[in-house]
């Protein structure tokens, strides 16, 4: 697979917006250049050297601007920019009695006809309802994005939390776990799917072993991008937390991964 279909699929090998996808461009005509093109959500955050940066073989700095974009086919995205419609939603739900809310920014595309309007942007949806079990029986009641906040917070206890599961609630599957292992050491499985975490894997050799986990995807060295399955991987912390150890990982995939 090329780089550029490397970053395509990375960003969901399909519009946002009307939803055209990169297989179907290559079933019907043979080839998807020139139909997709990568939308910043905030124009001032795009790299000054954006056009030599994607001419390059795939890295970290291409992976960290890709997070800023979302994938429009073409067409969409001119019109993106001829109505020129910025927005910002606040996203609430009502979870066990308590509101929990979400700030999300970016662009929209207006239908006349359809009486429309498609939102765009490249921030996750963090309001998935989540059940947090720890080791000593009690339970937390958080949302995705409340969970990420969390996660080092458990990792600086975990000498006495000794293990802790989430599970989505809306399918009671295991998305995550973390368990101690010795002084200092914790074990994570990890659902692809499930972003909590964004981690990067240092002397990756192996073709199968992953160099970023983020955003809900695993890149692997072998330039294969995975969205189904479980990381398993152990952190070896050093006392502020900052620089923690991380071997590289086993990846295991699972028949039913998907988030």
């Amino acid at each position: 697979m090329s780089d550029r279909g490397v970053l395509l699929q990375y960003k969901g090998n399909r519009c946002a917006s009307c939803g055209l996808s990169v297989q179907e461009m290559l079933d019907r005509h043979g080839t998807f250049e020139r139909m997709f093109e990568f939308h910043h959500v905030d124009p001032t955050s795009k790299d000054q050297h954006y056009r030599r940066l994607m001419a390059q073989r795939l890295s970290r700095r291409q992976i960290d601007e890709m997070d800023k974009c979302v994938l429009l086919c073409r067409n969409c995205h001119g019109l993106v920019h001829a109505q020129n419609i910025r927005a910002q939603l606040t996203l609430s739900i009502d979870f066990r009695g308590r509101i929990v809310s979400q700030i999300v920014s970016g662009w929209a595309k207006a239908d006349l006809v359809s009486k429309t309007i498609r939102f765009i942007t490249n921030q996750p949806y963090t309001l998935h309802p989540c059940r947090v079990e720890f080791f000593n029986g009690t339970e937390l009641f958080l949302t995705v994005g409340e969970v990420g906040s969390k996660v080092l917070e458990w990792m600086q206890q975990m000498e006495s939390i000794k293990e802790l599961k989430v599970v989505r609630l809306r399918d009671e599957k295991l998305v995550y776990s973390m368990s101690h292992v010795g002084h200092r050491s914790i074990q994570v499985c990890h659902l692809i799917q499930f972003p909590v975490a964004e981690i990067e894997y240092q002397e990756v050799e192996h073709p199968k072993e992953v160099v970023f986990l983020r955003n809900g995807f695993a890149l692997m060295k072998s330039g294969d991008i995975l969205s189904e399955g479980t990381v398993n991987y152990t952190l070896n912390l050093r006392d502020d937390l900052a620089g923690a150890l991380m071997p590289n990982p086993s990846f295991k995939r699972t028949p039913n991964g998907a988030a």
